[in-house]
């Protein structure tokens, strides 16, 4: 009788101690306002698929599902879960709590808010466009701050984390894709592909982080972003970075293979 008390005890530590682990990870996934980006990840997600199959389908039409294919794709409660699990299972619970204690604070708190709200704006390619111009000519007149997320880019191998995420959903997109009988495209052909374009792909995204960046951090004064800047550079920060990037750069892979494969199905469909 002891022991199946002792058992019942254990078994509701146990059952506490998942349970306030979850919350953290909640509660982290809250304080980054990652339900914002995921809001925008499905809005830019789905005008690129039909901006996509427009091009691939072009005078064969849709298939009657094809949109509503796309919307499950992009649906919002898949990708928050991708997300949180994704998250959970990777960050250890003290990197996440030293972290949302960071985004808990003021600073963080408005750090969060800046970048959600500059991610939001930079979608529309005409803010886009000004941001990276604007970037580009505070290299002379504000070259400390220039100088200071430059240093950041670099140190958190900001361009390199991108281009990975990048070229690996272009690959499963292409390979994908290439199941359509009228497409052939071989692993040599899309490698080669792939490689031709990576010096304009990497100064663009040179660029983008540079634009978004700049804008978003525009409120902060240097002192602000010092401090922010030593959190990320601090292991637990590294750690929530390298976390972030693996997990949105896998959703970004999921999501433009299952494009590929939805594109491919369209074809073939309109062939039979």
């Amino acid at each position: 009788m002891r022991l199946l008390i002792v058992c019942v005890c254990l078994w509701c530590g146990v059952a506490f101690a998942a349970r306030a682990q979850t919350e953290v990870y909640n509660q982290l996934y809250e304080a980054l306002r990652l339900n914002e980006i995921v809001d925008i990840i499905r809005a830019e997600g789905i005008e690129e698929a039909n901006t996509t199959a427009g091009i691939y389908l072009k005078s064969r039409g849709q298939t009657g599902t094809f949109s509503t294919d796309i919307d499950n794709l992009y649906d919002s409660t898949n990708l928050s879960t991708l997300i949180l699990d994704g998250i959970s299972s990777r960050l250890t619970e003290k990197d996440a709590e030293v972290a949302l204690v960071f985004y808990s604070g003021v600073l963080g708190k408005n750090i969060a808010q800046l970048e959600a709200s500059a991610r939001l704006a930079i979608s529309d390619k005409a803010v886009e466009v000004m941001a990276i111009e604007t970037a580009k000519s505070a290299s002379s007149k504000d070259s400390k701050r220039i100088e200071m997320l430059k240093k950041n880019m670099e140190e958190l191998e900001l361009v390199e984390h991108n281009m990975k995420g990048a070229f690996a959903s272009q690959y499963g997109f292409l390979t994908r894709l290439s199941k359509a009988g009228d497409i052939k495209l071989s692993q040599d052909q899309i490698l080669s592909m792939l490689s031709g374009s990576e010096e304009d792909l990497r100064k663009d995204v040179s660029d983008w982080i540079m634009g978004y960046s700049y804008m978003a951090y525009q409120p902060l004064i240097d002192d602000e972003l010092e401090l922010y800047f030593d959190f990320l550079m601090s292991s637990s920060g590294k750690a929530l970075n390298s976390v972030l990037f693996a997990v949105f750069n896998d959703l970004s892979v999921q999501t433009a293979s299952a494009l590929g494969e939805l594109i491919a199905l369209s074809r073939e469909a309109r062939d039979l």
